[in-house]
């Protein structure tokens, strides 16, 4: 870990960004779900709408169920934050935090060798300017594999080969047997040698 004052999420990072509350789906949380009534519950939340309960440009990071979140948020930190937080990541500039750039990075959970990055709808052309094109080209030619998320559309990058567009259904070799799948319901699935 890389120092840091003790705390919540405000002291290591997200100050008043809450994009990820915006761009990313978070399943329901039973145990959220289940309080007591007058307190927070949280149903699934669908791709590129806030969630209910954040408050985006207040802090920590514009939640207002901080202390009883979901799971998924408690455990989830974009790239910019992993940043600011672990040694293994290299930093990133302020021009790549979320807010700023209109962009949410973050590693597959299924492998390491791909990054997805979440484009703000607001914001379609985002990753195709400065930083974050160039963060991304920089990346992808160290031999990651990055999945560009803009609204209904994804996009393939990866060293040596031009950008794609992908189709749902649609799949696409990342490296000898290894390839990356769209579902209908806009996930991803990397599979090996075709099986999924």
């Amino acid at each position: 870990m890389k120092s840091q004052p003790p705390g919540t999420n405000t002291d290591t990072g997200c100050g008043n960004c809450a994009l990820c509350c915006k761009l990313l789906t978070i399943d329901a949380d039973p145990e959220v779900s289940q309080m007591t009534e007058g307190q927070a519950d949280f149903p699934a939340k669908p791709w590129n709408t806030w969630c209910k309960h954040c408050k985006p440009g207040s802090s920590p990071g514009g939640c207002g169920i901080y202390p009883v979140r979901p799971k998924a948020c408690i455990t989830y930190q974009c790239l910019y934050l992993q940043s600011l937080l672990r040694v293994d990541v290299p930093s990133l500039p302020l021009a790549l935090k979320p807010n700023v750039c209109h962009v949410v990075m973050m590693g597959s959970l299924e492998d390491n060798m791909v990054l997805f990055a979440h484009v703000d709808p607001a914001y379609p052309r985002a990753w195709r300017e400065e930083p974050v094109r160039s963060h991304l080209i920089r990346t992808s030619n160290l031999g990651l594999t990055i999945i560009v998320v803009v609204s209904g559309d994804r996009f393939v990058m990866t060293r040596g080969r031009p950008t794609v567009k992908m189709s749902e259904g649609q799949a696409i070799q990342l490296a000898e047997g290894k390839f990356i799948r769209q579902r209908p319901d806009g996930n991803f699935e990397i599979g090996i040698n075709g099986a999924y």
